[in-house]
């Protein structure tokens, strides 16, 4: 039987910094937050993610992270596996300055 489930792969690695902000492409299905708190906003709607803990992004209209809080916010964002536009599937370094994802 065939699985038919979606796979993902963490294609980006995003380091924000108080007061900045990142607009992540639609191509990106799930974030996951790995230190500090991510406050999204998604369709007018503002979720708040703190380590650990992830988001799916179904929506095609633009979703919006900033830091929420006084450390940096590290974040994994992931593609389907089969996205034609996916990178090599091994994140890039950290940096202390958003990266184009």
């Amino acid at each position: 039987m065939l699985d038919s489930t979606p796979k993902f792969v963490v294609t980006a690695y995003l380091t924000l910094n108080r007061n900045e902000t990142f607009r992540i492409p639609p191509e990106y299905h799930k974030v996951q937050v790995v230190a500090g708190i991510a406050w999204l906003t998604i369709e007018g709607s503002d979720l708040v993610l703190t380590p650990g803990e992830t988001a799916c992004l179904l929506s095609r209209d633009p979703v919006v992270v900033s830091v929420l809080g006084q450390q940096p916010l590290e974040l994994l964002a992931w593609q389907q596996e089969d996205s034609p536009s996916s990178p090599p599937d091994k994140p890039s370094a950290p940096s202390h300055s958003p990266v184009i994802l």
